[in-house]
């Protein structure tokens, strides 16, 4: 048996050596390669790039090929099932769920638990966004948060806002920044671009917000939640399997919604503890690599027997 780590050339290639020696494939799909070529296609038309949409229409077909051939699927999330399952009619017991798992080591050397404290009093709050700006659903999501941020940083002059990532949309994203006709607001709105430790920037940040139109279950939500800072996101795709209203962290139906939260944490520090402790304690539990192992391997075993 081989497990195919993703869609595209690789899968193709893999799935077709493998007919030819009668061995079974199992693809992991880490987010939707429809939604993903479908946009990309959609961007270069826009730019009128014929080699950009040859290509990916090429990608799309070699996708479809490889989905047809192989043993069944590996996804990151029940709404990533659903869509395998309706895109190319296989049964339910061919695509299996296994939650993504995090590398915990860089985050060892932090507190468990946050101590409590009056956050009021501190010199400066820091919330933080880490997305990747190549695709257009979490720019999407940024831009369409950005008024209740700046909203609640209007209201709480100690606060900043920093967003970290790159990716084909960072210019558009600073114009949207740009916008905002608050000079002082500008100011503390910290666009990074790519960083190389993004561990630090958990650490010294004080919540995490993430909107995003387009995504599988986003390890960003479990690097925040392993750090120790609360995660406040929209209710779409993996992160409604990620977080736990009210329990382990915040999920919203309007992106207006983030000011609200944003300041309940800001005024509520034993439940920003609470919510802290909840969500840190279930990511070392249920997303470590021992456990997602154990998982890829048992459904696996569904796959091939099913």
């Amino acid at each position: 048996m081989v497990l195919v780590n993703r869609d595209g050339p690789a899968s193709f290639i893999t799935t077709s050596i493998s007919f030819i020696f009668q061995t079974p494939v199992v693809i992991r799909l880490g987010g939707d390669p429809w939604q993903n070529h479908h946009q990309k296609i959609r961007e270069y038309y826009s730019k009128k790039e014929c080699l950009g949409i040859a290509k990916h229409l090429i990608l799309y077909s070699i996708n479809h090929l490889a989905f047809r051939s192989c043993s069944g699927f590996i996804v990151v999330s029940n709404e990533m099932k659903d869509i395998v399952c309706n895109k190319l009619g296989v049964y339910e017991s061919d695509v299996q769920v296994v939650h993504s798992s995090v590398d915990m080591s860089p985050f060892f050397c932090q507190n468990s638990v946050l101590e409590t404290a009056d956050i009021q009093q501190y010199e400066q709050y820091t919330i933080l966004t880490v997305a990747n700006l190549d695709f257009y659903g979490k720019y999407d999501g940024i831009c369409r948060m950005l008024p209740s941020i700046r909203d609640f940083l209007q209201k709480n002059k100690e606060a900043k806002y920093i967003i970290a990532g790159s990716g084909i949309y960072l210019d558009k994203l600073e114009s949207e920044i740009d916008r905002i006709n608050n000079s002082e607001i500008k100011e503390r709105i910290e666009l990074l671009g790519y960083v190389d430790n993004v561990v630090n920037l958990y650490e010294d940040s004080d919540v995490f917000v993430y909107c995003s139109f387009f995504d599988g279950y986003p390890n960003v939500i479990l690097e925040a939640q392993l750090s120790g800072i609360p995660v406040i996101t929209n209710a779409k795709h993996g992160m409604i399997e990620q977080v736990v209203h009210n329990q382990d962290g915040y999920l919203i139906d309007e992106p207006s919604e983030f000011e609200y939260y944003l300041d309940m944490l800001y005024k509520n520090p034993k439940i920003y503890d609470k919510i802290v402790y909840n969500a840190k304690k279930k990511v070392i539990h249920y997303n470590n690599h021992s456990r997602a192992a154990e998982d890829i391997r048992n459904s696996i075993g569904k796959i091939l027997n099913g």
